[in-house]
């Protein structure tokens, strides 16, 4: 996918996790202008989540970023 393109950052999450942990783990990446919009889905068992961060709250995905999401995440699909 071409990010240069894109505003939205969708993360399909395959593990556990609590949107107060999610947030504390991109808070390094946090932008309040030009960043993207960040969403994130986790389903489990016939089970779904959608949690929207809102225009206050984008990220900027970059490999940092990206490398700190995937260790502490595991199995994930990011969409741009």
């Amino acid at each position: 996918s071409d990010i240069l393109g894109s505003t939205q950052l969708n993360i399909a999450l395959q593990e556990k996790i609590s949107v107060q942990e999610l947030k504390a783990l991109l808070q390094p990446y946090a932008v309040k202008e030009r960043g993207f919009h960040l969403i994130a889905e986790y389903a489990s068992g016939g089970n779904a989540c959608r949690f929207d961060f809102g225009d206050d709250w984008r990220i900027i995905p970059d490999d940092a970023c990206l490398n700190d999401l995937a260790q502490r995440l595991g199995k994930m699909q990011i969409v741009y």
